[in-house]
């Protein structure tokens, strides 16, 4: 396989998929308030034990999640912003930048399949392990199904029971959810977790990056089926517990509109190749 095709690829996928994979994270994680909410989170792996901090605001139909220092996304406006903040910079992702980075990137998929399709089967099992399995054109996303238990929880004071995730009959997640009528402003936050939602999906419709549909089928606002908000999420992979996300405090306040404003001084970077 030419490697100019891979460094393309990567070059405009890398950024969109981790922040997506960011976004929808804290979409799963978090319950919002009607006044305004900031709730701190974390996401241990269950391997490393190591803690990271997620904290996320949500008012006036905007969200912002911040994983640490430098990461920062906002969504509003049917839009989602990734900031750098050492860089200065951030990426915009939109119905216009999705279909120009459709676009500009099918045809580079197109020929990533075609030359896939070429190689023997040892060099493409090879590849297809380096790519943690997730390959242009993989197929359909796993089937997904919620199983409510009868096991209960309690995470920042709040109530909740458990639902497992299978896909394809694995177990995938464990899910604490409470109601949303037991958390004010939880609809407004149900709200814009669906918006968010949905352009991830528009995305996936119009493009088959490696490994975005499934994070974007696992991690969509699926608030109806899981019967509630989770206010704690532990994900297995291969039948191991993996990471866990659970909330820590909440609290309800006004925000400041500067939290979902793209700060002076920052540069826009686009996320066409070769821009």
């Amino acid at each position: 396989m030419r490697a100019d095709i891979l460094t393309r690829f990567n070059a405009a996928a890398r950024p969109l998929i981790a922040g997506l994979g960011l976004g929808v994270t804290a979409i799963l994680a978090a319950p919002a308030a009607l006044a305004g909410t900031e709730m701190q989170m974390t996401i241990q792996d269950v391997g490393s034990k190591a803690v990271a901090p997620l904290r996320t605001w949500t008012q006036d139909g905007k969200l912002r999640i911040e994983e640490s220092d430098r990461v920062v996304m906002i969504f509003r406006d049917q839009a989602l912003y990734a900031l750098d903040t050492q860089e200065r910079t951030y990426h915009v992702l939109d119905q216009k930048t999705m279909q120009q980075v459709a676009d500009q990137l099918n045809p580079v998929l197109k020929q990533m399949q075609e030359q896939l399709a070429r190689l023997p089967p040892e060099q493409r099992a090879q590849l297809e392990q380096l790519m943690g399995g997730q390959m242009p054109g993989a197929g359909a996303p796993p089937k997904v199904e919620m199983r409510r238990t009868s096991r209960n929880g309690e995470y920042a004071g709040h109530a909740c029971r458990y639902v497992e995730v299978l896909e394809d009959g694995k177990l995938s997640d464990e899910v604490c959810v409470t109601d949303a009528k037991a958390l004010p402003g939880a609809e407004e936050f149900m709200a814009v977790a669906r918006q968010m939602s949905d352009l991830m999906k528009q995305f996936t419709s119009a493009m088959q990056i490696p490994g975005l549909v499934q994070v974007t089928e696992r991690y969509s606002a699926k608030f109806d089926e899981l019967g509630g908000i989770p206010l704690f999420t532990r994900h297995y992979v291969d039948g191991k517990p993996d990471s866990e996300t659970r909330l820590e405090s909440i609290r309800s306040h006004s925000l400041p509109t500067s939290l979902f404003e793209i700060p002076q001084g920052y540069t826009r970077k686009d996320m066409l190749i070769g821009r």
